[in-house]
């Protein structure tokens, strides 16, 4: 799995469990931790709440479809 899906992922859950933007980057850290390369790129709370908008967007654009 990749960097940016991982990522991704987290703020999936993230948001499908009404967590805080901020859990984000302790989730980042916990990932790093357990071996995951998880990269130092987007690893703060304003990369989480854009990853979420686009994670929303296309939620939306599916049920439009």
């Amino acid at each position: 799995m990749n960097r940016l899906t991982m990522q991704f992922n987290t703020c999936h859950a993230l948001a499908r469990h009404a967590g805080p933007f901020t859990d984000y980057v302790w989730q980042n850290t916990l990932d790093s931790l357990k071996g995951l390369d998880v990269g130092t790129s987007y690893r703060n709370d304003h990369a989480a709440q854009i990853f979420t908008h686009y994670i929303a967007r296309n939620e939306q654009n599916k049920r439009n479809c």
